[in-house]
């Protein structure tokens, strides 16, 4: 019994202790309700609050999800490799991590220098290449990141690639069959082409915030081309002094050479890109 009230009495005094300084717990603790414990001292039994003490959640985690809680407007300046070589892009993300992200860019000569044609033929090279020098890309992803902590993310989308070229008859007719025409009939015609490619692509990527409201971003893609819509038109002016239908037997050689660039975009392969990006989020 003796052990019992020396016990009681030692709990009297630290919580008189305690209440006389105005000690504040310590900022990394919070004190949660007291609980009942029990002591049982020969046959005797008495119950003492014992304050209950639990780690509080650290405050730069806190904070970073407060910020990431909210909704996300940003716009950005990257590329897509070997896709473009430039591209501006905008983004938008929902708190639920719902994501919302397109970007338009540009292919220049940056990268042109190491593509080469599916057949891998120097006039068809020549072609692409003249083709591609002014190509407009339109990428569109929906996404979802779903943790607010941390960078990663996923998406999947939609591409446009849209690109044409101006060159003479002899050119086109050897990049598309192999064969050179006449030095007389082949240099002056010119032959038009526009052609538009759509794809679909999935991607992953991760973004590293690196200063207040800047991201970088990097992510992975693979596309595959869906389907693709060619239009050649040939000039007929300088054929007309042919004594043929010009018109009939032009036709049937756009037809066929559009058949050929579209089976030639289709069965390039997938398409595997890398994304870097500088993000400014203005929301």
């Amino acid at each position: 019994m003796r052990t019992l009230r020396s016990f009681v009495l030692a709990q009297v005094i630290v919580a008189a202790l305690s209440t006389s300084s105005g000690a504040a717990p310590r900022t990394r603790h919070v004190t949660e309700p007291p609980r009942k414990v029990a002591l049982d001292d020969g046959g005797a039994r008495l119950d003492i609050d014992v304050p209950e003490v639990a780690l509080a959640r650290p405050r730069a985690v806190a904070a970073a999800a407060e910020r990431d809680a909210g909704w996300h407007l940003g716009v950005g300046l990257g590329a897509d490799i070997p896709l473009d070589a430039l591209n501006v892009g905008l983004v938008i993300q929902a708190p639920s991590g719902l994501r919302l992200s397109s970007s338009v860019g540009f292919l220049t000569d940056v990268f042109l220098g190491g593509m080469d044609a599916p057949d891998g033929g120097p006039a068809a090279t020549a072609m692409m290449h003249a083709a591609l020098r002014d190509a407009t890309v339109w990428r569109t992803h929906l996404g979802w990141k779903p943790w607010t902590t941390h960078g990663f993310y996923a998406s999947g989308g939609y591409s446009l690639y849209s690109f044409g070229v101006t060159m003479t008859a002899g050119d086109a007719t050897a990049a598309l069959v192999g064969e050179m025409l006449p030095a007389n009939l082949g240099s002056i015609p010119l032959v038009h082409m526009t052609s538009t490619l759509h794809a679909l692509d999935v991607e992953a990527g991760w973004e590293w915030p690196i200063a207040r409201r800047f991201k970088f971003r990097t992510a992975v893609s693979a596309g595959m081309v869906i389907t693709s819509s060619t239009h050649l038109h040939v000039e007929d002016g300088p054929l007309a002094i042919l004594p043929l239908p010009i018109d009939k037997v032009i036709a049937p050689i756009e037809r066929a050479g559009e058949a050929v660039i579209d089976a030639m975009c289709k069965g390039a392969g997938p398409i595997v890109m890398l994304t870097v990006q500088l993000q400014v989020d203005l929301l």
